[in-house]
């Protein structure tokens, strides 16, 4: 899931899974108290923002996409300066 979103969306895979370990340890079931939510902690307005169906949130291979998507615009915004 992590080569498919990484290659899809050319994000390098070590960033996708440093953020799956940092935003919830790897647990596809987490919420934080402020409402995100799967393994790359996505907030349900952004998931339905970028036209994705709510009940698919904490599916891991849609949460993955998601938030793979959504990291690759800022990275392209800000033109890969990843410190």
């Amino acid at each position: 899931m992590i080569g498919a979103a990484a290659g899809r969306f050319g994000v390098d895979p070590r960033l996708i899974m440093a953020v799956i370990l940092v935003e919830s340890s790897g647990n596809p079931l987490a919420t934080s108290p402020a409402g995100a939510a799967g393994l790359k902690q996505v907030m349900p307005s952004t998931f339905t923002g970028m036209g994705y169906d709510l009940r698919l949130l904490y599916d891991p291979k849609t949460n993955i996409e998601v938030d793979t998507r959504y990291l690759s615009e800022f990275l392209e915004a800000f033109k890969e300066q990843v410190y």
